[in-house]
């Protein structure tokens, strides 16, 4: 988007270019550096605000670890990734909890 305005500001204010004999000929148009700036800054600006707003806004609970980083889960519902993280930071809390209180963490049953 940024590289679409500069050349959009550029063939718009500028008329002292080094190319300035330079010039397409598309059919019966003429098309001097200033015209071609702005349609190539016009595009690049349209081009960049279309894939803005096809692109989709992704949430994830990310995991690191000593020797890995994973994005465990990923969704498009900011809510769903919340919960997901608040379970698991309650969970986390409450083994640590235990561990302190001298409990074990894991446990057995039988079947």
């Amino acid at each position: 988007m940024g590289l679409g305005l500069l050349s959009l500001t550029a063939g718009i204010g500028g008329s002292s270019f080094e190319f300035s004999g330079f010039s397409i000929h598309l059919f019966s148009l003429v098309l001097g550096p200033s015209a071609i700036l702005i349609m190539v800054g016009t595009f690049l600006m349209v081009g960049a605000i279309g894939f803005m707003v096809v692109m989709k806004e992704k949430y994830a609970v990310h995991i690191v670890m000593p020797d890995e980083e994973k994005d465990v889960l990923v969704s498009q519902r900011r809510d769903y990734i919340m919960t997901v993280e608040d379970a698991l930071n309650r969970a986390l809390t409450d083994m640590f909890n235990k561990n302190r209180k001298g409990r074990n963490t894991m446990s057995t049953s039988h079947r």
